[in-house]
């Protein structure tokens, strides 16, 4: 579906989705191997309508890769988002958050990390469904705490659009 291209200590991983294997994916290459010479398909997470096709990376200064993704469940009170977390050991973890709800749903994660391993930040798009026109729509940031159910804490809107002027807010992004 769409993918993304992260740089880690002596690699480079690509991650990928796959809607219709309803998987999150990705794959190591080496530094001075052969531009043909991959490791094999790790697979990230798998089923459960897991994987759609938006995809935000970023690394923190321990080598954790922090990658905010959308998943496909779109159902009332169960999250749209998944934060995948994969430690320096090559280990990963998923964390589900962002629940969509009558009124509104997340989408467009991003993630960004600072130079503390401990200050992750993530935003994301909320689509306003409480209005025929999507001219309420909005961009949230908050902090990641994977130790708290909620995932995302400190939530603040700090894209509001005023209504009256008709303009949509789709697409964010971070850092570089």
């Amino acid at each position: 579906d769409i993918c993304n291209i992260v740089a880690l200590k002596n690699t480079v991983m690509v991650i990928w989705s796959d809607q219709n294997a309803e998987a999150v994916y990705c794959r190591e290459h080496k530094d001075g191997d052969p531009i043909e010479q991959w490791s094999v398909v790790q697979v990230i997470e798998a089923g459960n309508s897991t994987a759609d096709d938006h995809i935000n990376a970023a690394k923190s200064a321990d080598g954790t890769l922090w990658v905010n993704t959308k998943n496909e469940v779109d159902s009332i009170g169960l999250p749209n988002l998944v934060l995948r977390v994969r430690k320096p050991d090559g280990t990963w973890r998923n964390f589900p958050y962002g629940m969509l709800s009558k009124e509104s749903g997340p989408s467009r994660p991003v993630v960004i990390t600072t130079p503390y391993p401990d200050v992750i930040l993530s935003g994301y798009t909320v689509y306003d469904h409480t209005h025929k026109k999507r001219y309420a729509d909005r961009v949230v940031f908050g902090s990641i705490d994977t130790s708290s159910a909620d995932v995302m804490v400190r939530q603040v809107a700090v894209i509001v659009p005023d209504t009256s002027l008709q303009v949509m807010v789709n697409n964010i992004t971070g850092p570089k």
